[in-house]
């Protein structure tokens, strides 16, 4: 109905406009007759010999403005079918990418809850054995970031043109509120149309504005505590590569601290072997100390005992009788001296 009267009325004012500018054209045209005449009865009357002259009048324009007043409000017109249109198809998109979004930020929301799965199993990694339970929590770690690192950029894309449809919303309602000031009956549709659509999309904006503040808080916790569980699983290795150095090097120790132990027991079997030998020598030396003495007192015994009384010499070897002269211990033993004892 407003396409049919916007033509009805375009047609009638185009009409209408044409009748005016073939009324001022015909006017102009005898207005024009009527100076050329006045000329020439100048010239005939007052003037001998001067050749009347006609001025030709400039190019009409009154048919060129009313065809660019009809493209204009044909123009007016369209754009006025396609804001209902556009307004449609927007508040349509906008509900699909909502639709996306609060998928995404589901998504971003559930990566929250697996940091704190990836936590869980990188504590209960305790000792060296358990590194596989620590493996397993930094790459659940690891895999959560990059997830979050490739959805957030379209979460946050899907937000702008969110915020795009928004603008170009106000956009059109700006310039319907300029249209119908100047053409009523073809913007007052467009105008109704354009202002719902605004504040369609304006609600559906400020969920899209909170779905992304949400995601942002979910993508900041996510991230910190996949982070935390990175830095545990690192700490853990480094401690557990700091004890096994430290065993490795208690190990050594003990071995160093085994290998002098051995050779102090083997120092201290040496001495003890040495001792008993240099205490065998002594016994050795004694006893030949004392077979020697005893050989010298039965030797002086033997001699004394010949110079009270004779008596019977020994089978084995005769005993000389020497003249001491005066002097009152006997002579030294004439015999062999006694065997010396083995020496090492």
């Amino acid at each position: 109905v407003v396409a049919a009267a916007t033509t009805t009325a375009a047609t009638t004012m185009e009409a209408d406009e044409r009748a005016e500018a073939e009324a001022e054209a015909e006017d102009e045209v005898k207005n024009a007759d009527d100076a050329a005449e006045v000329c020439e009865g100048r010239g005939d009357a007052g003037v001998v010999g001067r050749i009347p002259t006609f001025s030709f009048l400039p190019k009409l324009t009154v048919a060129r403005s009313i065809e660019e007043r009809v493209a204009h409000l044909r123009a007016m017109q369209s754009d006025a079918k396609l804001f209902v249109e556009q307004g449609s198809k927007d508040v349509d998109d906008v509900k699909e990418l909502l639709k996306v979004l609060k998928e995404q930020v589901k998504q971003v929301d559930s990566s929250m809850e697996r940091a704190r799965n990836a936590w869980n199993v990188a504590m209960q990694a305790e000792r060296p054995e358990d590194f596989e339970f620590a493996k397993c929590g930094e790459e659940l770690a690891l895999e959560i970031i990059r997830e979050l690192h490739n959805t957030f950029p379209d979460l946050s894309e899907n937000a702008q043109k969110v915020d795009d449809l928004y603008k170009q919303a106000c956009d059109r309602v700006t310039r319907a509120e300029t249209g119908h000031a100047q053409v009523k009956h073809f913007w007052e549709a467009a105008l109704e149309s354009a202002r719902k659509t605004k504040a369609k999309l304006a609600s559906q904006r400020q969920v899209s504005v909170g779905l992304l503040q949400r995601a942002e808080v979910s993508k900041r916790t996510a991230m910190l505590k996949a982070d935390s569980v990175v830095q545990l699983v690192l700490e853990k290795q480094r401690r557990w590569q700091d004890e096994h150095a430290l065993l490795q090097e208690d190990a050594r120790l003990a071995e160093l601290f085994q290998q002098a132990e051995i050779r102090r027991q083997q120092e201290e079997q040496l001495r003890a072997h040495r001792a008993m030998e240099l205490e065998q020598e002594r016994l050795a030396l004694e006893r030949q100390r004392e077979e020697e003495l005893s050989w010298l007192q039965r030797q002086q015994a033997a001699q004394w005992g010949y110079q009270q009384a004779p008596m019977q010499a020994p089978m084995h070897a005769p005993i000389e009788i020497v003249d001491l002269g005066g002097q009152s211990e006997p002579p030294p033993p004439t015999g062999p001296p006694p065997p010396m004892p083995p020496q090492n």
